[in-house]
């Protein structure tokens, strides 16, 4: 699991799917929730938490590297720092997506990491602007390996008129990492029971892949 800091507090504007390590002294909606990761789940506007068990491993962010819960605390895994490959951003452009189908925003070319056993996790992220109204339905925005939807997906709802923004945040979390060998990492949007043929866009993504330093 990936969480983006360790902290007491909930953030003020936390993204969908997105997480956090409570530490002591919790405060607010994590009160009492210490050594668990809180989720937001914006669909039910609410936290989840996940209660670790010992020797369940998580990459924070912030500090950098790895830890593991020794059945009362979190603790630094080894001396790794982290490494982050393969990058890839595109910069503003235009789409128009269909209704029907997937169109691809931006992809990453299939590599090779030095170890497999140092891929931690896969992100993806597009912030979108509409440049056309659509009466009705959501955004989906998704991560492929090739033609392959992976488990997480970013849903946006109620975008309907132009000019609107939204950032959707992708995390790949549960994955074979030999499924990136040879294989192309894609993101892509969808406009979700949209009751018109097809909705203009201005997308900025950006796709990256995670390892640790041997």
């Amino acid at each position: 699991m990936v969480v983006t800091a360790a902290q007491a507090a909930p953030p003020a504007s936390p993204a969908d799917r997105a997480c956090w390590l409570v530490i002591a002294t919790a405060s607010g909606a994590w009160a009492g929730q210490e050594n668990k990761v809180a989720e937001w789940d914006s669909a039910a506007a609410a936290w989840v938490f996940h209660t670790p068990q010992p020797g369940n491993i998580l990459y924070d962010v912030a500090a950098g590297y790895q830890k593991q819960f020794g059945g009362s605390a979190w603790a630094r895994l080894g001396s790794s720092n982290k490494l982050v490959r393969h990058v890839k951003t595109k910069a503003a452009t235009r789409f128009t997506l269909s209704s029907s189908a997937w169109t691809t925003v931006m992809s990453i070319p299939a590599f090779a990491p030095a170890s497999l056993a140092n891929v931690i996790t896969a992100f993806g992220a597009v912030e979108v602007k509409t440049l056309s109204a659509w009466s009705s339905g959501n955004l989906e925005v998704g991560l492929f390996v090739d033609s392959e939807l992976l488990p997480r997906v970013s849903i946006v709802a109620g975008l309907s008129a132009a000019n609107e923004t939204v950032s959707c945040p992708l995390e790949w979390l549960e994955f074979n990492p030999t499924d990136l060998v040879s294989r192309i990492v894609h993101v892509k949007a969808y406009p979700l029971g949209s009751s018109v043929a097809q909705i203009d866009i201005l997308a900025h993504s950006s796709c990256r892949i995670v390892e640790l330093e041997p």
